[in-house]
């Protein structure tokens, strides 16, 4: 054995010097170790320039650049150059000549001319994905929206999207634009810049500060994927008149997450395939007709979707069968995802005759009873629904309501999850809770239920 142990103790002193001497990653290509580096900031990219010969100028062959004003503060110190100085040192010794992908995160006090300069740089440099944010919102310069080559602009905290016509707005070659907490210098603007955008394929716009776009307007018959929040801080900034009007027919997929529009409007949705739906507005509980009617309307342009993430938690009509008698069927939906009224749940249940997958998030406590669901069996839960799970059970009346109608009318299920973490730790409550539900008569005797 000890033998043994030496002959192993030599092999490895024999081989060790020569594993360490090679280095691997110097041996690959320089069009592969610029890739690699495309993959870091350009601060950490400049830095391997000291490792080596062989390293010292691939950083400046890597077709990404990515500036971050908080990365340059976390090694500060009275000896190292300012923010701005850096960048033109960097881009002075840059050598590619066409960018893939220009960041620039800049929280300090940027003026506009330092801004006009390095977007100009990056322009010079054929750049084609444009990714800017501004803490303090200094106003862009006009040439970013008149860049025939950009394929991606995404705007972050940046002030102020120009109101000029949609002449001097023009990005032929754009299809990604994302406009996040930007401003608008006046109402006309996003539409303006939408108008002057012919091939947009993808849009994402989240508002969480007031700007002038009482009436927000996004038309587009290219657009394919739209992300639209809201979330205002201060509702009351905004009249009765605030609304939205949209109309993108070639849209495939859809995200909605809104707390203050008013009036929705939305033209058709033929190809809508998946869709993401949230509204928080707190007018319904107001009387609201104008609102309640503007949302029903619009449930009725999801009729083609396949995949529907709905969450109404807040909204409210006098008469719940409206939504109902309001809205067309859903052919098409095998997964619906729902938080709201858990009236309501029946009501989508009776539109969704291939509903597979069902999900619910009860978060509104309803005083539902056996009666008031529906007396005969949707045909999805006869025929189709096979999994459904429901979050946030809390051990609630209603709660037990819908699982016992949905175990014994669900005729296919083979699947119940039950997610109790909302009870926490009292394991008395969740004993009880399983117990009860055991004891629910079942449609299907290959259905499981999983508590946890």
């Amino acid at each position: 054995m000890e033998r043994t142990g030496r002959k192993q103790q030599k092999l490895l002193s024999d081989v060790s010097p020569n594993m360490s001497s090679i280095d691997r990653i110097s041996a690959l290509q320089d069009d592969l170790l610029c890739h690699i580096l495309s993959f870091l900031p350009t601060k950490n990219s400049v830095a391997t320039s000291v490792l080596s010969t062989r390293w010292r100028h691939l950083w400046a062959h890597v077709p990404n650049i990515d500036f971050d004003s908080e990365h340059h503060k976390k090694g500060s110190s009275s000896h190292v150059p300012q923010f701005p100085d850096i960048i033109y040192r960097v881009m002075l010794m840059y050598k590619v000549q066409n960018i893939n992908n220009f960041r620039l995160s800049y929280k300090d006090a940027c003026n506009e001319y330092q801004l006009e300069t390095c977007i100009a740089t990056a322009i010079l440099r054929n750049v084609k994905n444009l990714y800017l944010d501004l803490g303090n919102q200094v106003k862009l310069p006009l040439r970013i929206f008149t860049y025939k080559t950009l394929a991606e602009l995404r705007l972050h905290n940046c002030g102020f999207i120009p109101s000029a016509s949609t002449d001097n707005l023009y990005l032929p070659a754009l299809k990604i634009l994302n406009l996040a907490s930007v401003k608008y210098e006046s109402a006309k603007s996003l539409e303006h810049l939408i108008a002057g955008c012919p091939v947009l394929e993808e849009l994402f716009i989240v508002r969480t500060v007031v700007d002038p776009m009482v009436c927000c307007y996004i038309s587009s018959s290219t657009l394919k994927k739209l992300v639209f929040l809201t979330n205002f801080t201060n509702n009351r900034a905004f009249t009765s008149t605030y609304k939205v009007k949209i109309e993108t027919p070639a849209l495939t997929y859809l995200e909605v997450h809104d707390t203050v529009t008013k009036d929705l409007s939305f033209g058709p949705l033929t190809f809508l395939v998946t869709a993401s739906v949230q509204f928080y507005n707190h007018a319904p509980s107001e009387g609201d007709a104008l609102y309640s009617s503007s949302v029903v309307q619009f449930f009725s342009r999801l009729c083609n979707v396949k995949s529907l993430i709905l969450c109404i938690s807040l909204f409210q009509v006098p008469d719940k069968s409206a939504l109902s008698a309001s809205v067309v069927k859903f052919p098409n939906l095998t997964s619906l995802s729902f938080s709201g009224d858990s009236l309501f749940i029946s009501g989508f249940l009776l539109l969704a005759d291939n509903l597979e997958a069902l999900t619910i998030h009860t978060s509104v406590s309803e005083n539902l009873t056996r009666s008031r669901l529906l007396p005969r069996p949707p045909t999805c839960l006869t025929s189709r629904l096979r999994t459904v799970t429901m979050n946030k059970f809390r051990c609630r009346q209603f709660e037990f309501v819908m699982i016992e109608y949905l175990l014994k009318n669900g005729k296919v299920l083979k699947r119940m999850d039950i997610n109790s973490q909302q009870i926490g730790t009292d394991f008395k409550a969740k004993f009880e809770a399983l117990k009860r539900i055991s004891s629910f008569q079942r449609g299907s005797d290959e259905c499981q239920v999983v508590f946890d």
